[in-house]
Formats: C-alpha cells, structure tokens, sequence
C-alpha cells in the first residue's frame, strides 16, 4: 500500500510535470509562430515600399497579397496595400482593402485611419454620398484623434472639393480651419507700358518692358457662421517693375471673397481693391459685388460651372480727366465653363464669358465676348515625375457701343508652360503668353510677351 501511495506521488509529480511542459512548449510554439508571422509582414512590407519607390506598382500588390495569403489578414498590410491600389486607380479594389482593415484592426487610432482612407476612395471614385456617409460617421468616432473627417466635410459642402478628386491628407490631430500659402512670381514683360504697335516697332525692349518680381499670399478661413458653411479668402500681391520707365505701374492688388451655400450651388461676396504707383502710390479703383454660381457633375470625368457676379467698380479718376472716359460703374457678367479630366493631372477647360459694363464715362460702356481655352498634359517619359505642360488660348472681342471713336476691339493670347511639383507642398511653374490687340483705334493697338516662373507653397 505504501509503495502504491509512493507510486502514486510520483506520477502525479511526473504528470504535474509534463503537463507543464506541454503547456510551455505550446506557448513557446505559438509564440514562434506569431514572431514568424510578424517578421513575414514585415518583409513583405519592406518590399512593397522598395517596389512602390521604383513605381513597380504591379510587384508592390503581389508582395502584399502573398503576405495575406501565407499569414493572415493585418491591418497594416490591407491598409498599405489599399493606398497602392487607389494610386492605380483600382478604386473597387482599394475600397475593399481599407474598409477590411477598418475591421481588422483593433486600435481606435488606426480603424479612424482606415476608414478616412475608405472615404477618400470612395470619393475619387466618384461616389460623393458614400463618402460623405463614412465621413459622417467618422466625425464621432474622431473625436480626441483628429477633426480631419469634419474640415473634410465642410470642404466637400461649401464646393471646395469637387467630386472624383482626392481629399485632403488625413492628419492626427489635425489643424483647424485656417488656410495659409504663399507664391513669389517673377519674370520679363516686353511692353509694360502698353505702347502702341506703330510706336513700339521703332522703341528698343528695354524702353518699353521690364523685369518684374510679384510676392503673394493668401489666407483662408473655413467655418460656420449661423450655422452656414463659409469659405473666406483674402489674395494680397505685390508687382514691382525693376525698369525705371516703368515704376509707375507697380501695383498692390487685394482680393477678398466669401463663399457661402452649400452643395452645388454657392454665393461669392467680393470684393477688390487696387494701388497703383502713379504719381504717389494711392488706390486706383475698387469694386464689391455678388456672384452665384453652380457647379454640375456630368459623367465620371467632366463638370460644368455656371456663374454671373453683378458689380459696381469706383476708378478714381487722374485731375483733369473727362467725364466720358470714367470707367465707374455697374458690371454684369455671365460665365460658363466646361471641364474635363481624364486622369489625376490630365484635363481640358474650355468657356464662355460674356459681359456687359454700364460705366458713368460713355467711352467705356461696353459689350465683350471672350473664350478661353486650357489644357493639361503629361510629359511623355516624365509621368513618374509628376511633370506637365500646360497650354492656353484666348479670344476676345469688345465693342464699346457709346464712344466717341465707336472703338471696336478684338484680341488674342496664346501660351505654353510647365508646372513640376518640387516636394509635398512645394509647385513650381514656367509659362509664356503671346498677346495681341486690335482696334479701329490706333492708341489701342498693341502686343505684349509675358515670360515668368511661379513657385507656390501651401503653408497650412
């Protein structure tokens, strides 16, 4: 009997022993595994992002969905390969990928992340509604993180984001609703002073042109007022001429709008006020008004807007000058554009503007028509690069219907450029237009060349 018991103790020592053996081995076998899985993920990842720097797209996807094919669903690993597929345009195929990892991860931060980037798909595939909806819902589960799914739908309400295009980067803590960028332009204006073309064949470049530098910034404020979504800006620039000769056209030139309504339908309250160096540096003119204007979605790719602003402008006027040459007055206008995209930077816009200016000044009371055309295109072998040319055409006819000379104008620009984007928020622009006026009135006849850079830089 006391050989059993001691039998006995033994084996449930032994049992003990190898129980917790067996519990051990399997821990350490499950932790094996999982660091296995893990390093795998973050193999496959590392090739990804070598494969996505080459804009081996094709090769990035097949490395990510091997890895969830060997080891199972990641957050990570969908959400990765979700931002690849929507670089390629696959939006279905994107949409799946984010909305997945919105499931499968377990941190609030990350799911936030994943569904912003759901909405952002959805929204360049042009499922503006869908991508409102996620929005929506992501304005609560947001809170703490970031307020970027609530300044993005304010965006797409006011009309700053028109459908089909991407929403803004998502941001952790994200910014308010302030706007801020800034330009500096430069470049040569071969005839500056506007002389006229018999004139200006016998006078030298230098004494009619010059080299000229334009600072520029713009603020933006997006918010509510009563309960209105508003967009307000303000543009300040500044246009120095280095020639002598041509000082007096320097110029400080200020742009306010606030844009009001929501949807499709938007109002513009404007207003612009101008300085202008002749004699003493003093405003030239001002003008306030209100414009309404729509924009309508046809089709995956085009858009039309429609506009008409209603304005009064105040010239003020040099001593001595003739009643009968005040530009002052009311202005109406209606304008339409049509716009097609065929791809991220790819497009072309072609319109309409029609206008009818009321002056106090008879010689100035007018009727126009003018038609302007852009376009842009990727440069072969350049796409990789971001790299575009840009090309523009304009006509234009004016007749003033009261003046004295029954002045009659018509003219025509044409023009050519590059835009490449520097870094993240950095752009840089060459561009040169060719302008020409006539008119039965030979003071008024005259030609122009415009070469210039531009380099932008969005701030906040």
């Amino acid at each position: 009997m006391i050989l059993n018991k001691k039998l006995m103790i033994i084996f449930l020592l032994v049992s003990g022993f190898l129980s917790h053996s067996v519990s051990v081995f399997a821990a350490e076998q499950m932790e094996l595994i999982k660091t296995k899985a893990d390093t795998n993920r973050e193999v496959a990842m590392t090739y990804a992002q070598i494969y996505v720097e080459q804009k081996l797209f094709d090769e990035a996807e097949n490395a990510l969905l091997m890895s969830l094919k060997n080891d199972g669903e990641n957050g990570t690993i969908l959400n990765y390969l979700g931002l690849i597929q929507l670089q390629q345009r696959n939006y279905s195929q994107a949409c799946y990928s984010f909305q997945t990892a919105s499931i499968v991860f377990q941190d609030l931060q990350n799911r936030v992340y994943a569904l912003y980037n759901l909405a952002d798909c959805l929204h360049q595939g042009g499922r503006k509604q869908d991508s409102m909806n996620v929005l929506k819902d992501l304005v609560t589960k947001e809170e703490g993180i970031s307020n970027s799914a609530k300044k993005t739908l304010e965006l797409i309400e006011v009309g700053v984001i028109p459908t089909g295009s991407s929403l803004p980067p998502f941001q952790r803590h994200a910014r308010g609703q302030f706007r801020l960028s800034g330009a500096l332009s430069g470049g040569f204006d071969t005839n500056v002073l506007l002389v006229e073309e018999a004139v200006a064949s016998g006078t030298a470049v230098n004494d009619r042109g010059s080299f000229y530098y334009t600072p520029t910034v713009q603020f933006g404020l997006l918010g509510r007022v009563f309960g209105q979504a508003i967009d307000a800006r303000v543009v300040s620039a500044y246009t120095n001429y280095v020639a002598s000769n041509a000082t007096a056209f320097n110029n400080l030139y200020n742009r306010m709008d606030l844009y009001f309504g929501t949807n499709s339908v938007r109002w513009d309250f404007f207003s612009d006020v101008v300085f202008l160096n002749s004699g003493s540096f003093a405003v030239y003119n001002y003008d306030v008004g209100l414009m309404w204007q729509n924009v309508v979605k046809k089709g995956a790719n085009s858009v039309w807007t429609y506009e008409i602003p209603l304005r009064y402008q105040k010239f003020i006027l040099a001593s001595g000058t003739s009643t009968d040459n005040d530009r002052s007055g009311g202005d109406i206008q209606a304008r339409v554009s049509y716009r097609s995209q065929w791809s991220e930077n790819e497009m072309y816009t072609i319109g309409g503007y029609l206008d009818n200016q009321y002056s106090i000044g008879k010689n100035y009371r007018l009727s126009g028509l003018t038609i302007p055309f852009s376009m842009a295109l990727e440069v072969p072998g350049f796409k990789n690069f971001g790299l575009l040319n840009t090309f523009m055409a304009e006509l234009s006819g004016q007749l003033f219907w009261q003046s004295d000379t029954n002045r009659r104008d018509y003219s025509y620009k044409l023009g050519a450029g590059l835009v490449t984007p520097l870094f993240e928020t950095w752009n840089l622009n060459l561009d040169f237009y060719y302008m020409k006026n006539n008119s039965n009135v030979d003071a008024a006849t005259y030609s122009k060349g415009v070469s210039s850079f531009l380099l932008s830089h969005n701030f906040l």
